[in-house]
């Protein structure tokens, strides 16, 4: 898939995003084999991870993709966000195991492959229609008007990362100075090993709650107390004093009232379904999208961090040679002052190690603050389990 600009339907000074299918692709341009010193691949894949976040892609000239092979080992999967998701890039992955364990005689040596769309589940339908129901405008104002009063009243030291850096900058989609807004990724790892893995699973199953909302407690408790003891306000609302070890009830306590909370809102709650379909209030056009979208995207998420858990995988499918030892999963940091100022990612493989990938934008936080909180972080779930 691949996607360009066209004039808009409907005002003709403005464009639209259109995609589409080529009919062919050239792997020799989407395949790139790597080697990297052996003791850096001992350390972990960090490092060749966020070298790779800086690749850019041509939308209009081939698809948004590519697949590193480093060391004839580890297979890193690249993707714009355009292409499929965290959780869809494990689908490829899966097929790249089944497919190494089953492989086909009959394919040839040619890098160029044929194209179809008639495949099952294409074209995907839109999450956002799937609900049944319309977006609502009431709700929309609402969630504007609330971040923008929670913005008004907590200020400076009353909130996380007011001492993030950025560069306010106007968004033109006709003048994007993209070499100008590019967005370098810092990249910092926490590895859990299988026995870590085990005890926090079975903590988490005795205080009825799961290991997201755990890590995601974990998170706030470490900024609240160790870097932002004077902040009064954070997205969940929750403010933690304490030092190292913890009141490990306290932490059980608020992670329980987490998974709750998301639980209700999934299933009878729902405002993470009206959020997603009030986008369909936004105009069609780029523009559009630069002067609605953007702005309502700095509101929300300007001093906030997010948790992304793809959960743990199978390492094997079918009975061939190879399997997955190994599951790492990375995204990209998203410009400082628009979007989250830390992104926590984290997948693993089911009884093997769990891999947590924290982004940031470079220049955005002192640079020893990351490595720091992730330090703060472990030695606190260490203690409590």
């Amino acid at each position: 898939m691949i996607y360009f600009y066209r004039q808009s339907e409907k005002k003709k000074s403005q464009h639209r995003s259109f995609s589409g299918v080529l009919p062919q692709i050239n792997l020799d341009k989407h395949v790139e084999f790597i080697e990297i010193p052996a003791e850096d691949e001992r350390a972990g894949l960090t490092a060749t991870i966020q070298r790779y976040h800086s690749l850019w892609f041509d939308p209009s000239e081939k698809p948004l993709w590519k697949l590193v092979i480093v060391n004839g080992r580890h297979a890193l999967f690249v993707f714009d966000h355009f292409v499929t998701d965290g959780r869809g890039s494990t689908y490829i992955l899966e097929s790249l195991l089944e497919a190494l364990n089953s492989p086909n005689e009959k394919d040839g040596d040619s890098p160029i492959v044929d194209i179809t769309t008639e495949i099952k589940g294409y074209p995907e339908r839109d999450p956002v229609k799937c609900s049944g129901k319309g977006p609502s405008v009431l709700f929309a104002i609402m969630s504007y008007v609330t971040f923008w009063c929670l913005q008004l009243f907590y200020r400076g030291t009353d909130i996380f990362f007011h001492d993030a850096v950025y560069q306010e900058r106007e968004l033109v989609f006709s003048d994007p100075k993209k070499e100008d807004n590019l967005t370098v990724t810092n990249l910092h790892t926490l590895r859990l090993d299988a026995d870590t893995m085990h005890r926090c699973l079975k903590a988490c199953r005795e205080h009825q709650t799961s290991f997201t909302s755990f890590l995601h407690t974990l998170i706030k408790v470490t900024l609240a107390a160790d870097f932002y003891p004077k902040a009064k306000f954070s997205h969940s609302e929750t403010v933690i004093d304490s030092e190292i070890p913890v009141d490990a009830d306290t932490i059980w306590k608020i992670a329980r009232k987490h998974k709750a909370h998301i639980s209700n809102d999934l299933q009878h709650k729902k405002s993470w379904m009206k959020a997603w379909q009030a986008i369909d209030l936004i105009g069609e056009d780029e523009e559009d999208y630069v002067s609605q979208f953007a702005p309502g995207l700095k509101l929300v998420q300007k001093y906030a961090f997010n948790v992304s858990n793809l959960g743990a995988f199978e390492n094997q499918a079918g009975s061939g040679p190879w399997n997955i030892s190994n599951m790492e999963f990375s995204a990209g940091a998203i410009k400082a002052g628009y979007g989250v100022n830390l992104s926590f990612n984290v997948s693993g493989v089911r009884d093997g190690v769990t891999v947590v990938h924290v982004n940031s934008e470079e220049g955005s936080l002192p640079s020893d603050f990351v490595a720091s909180l992730v330090s703060r972080i472990e030695k606190r779930m260490l203690a409590v389990i």
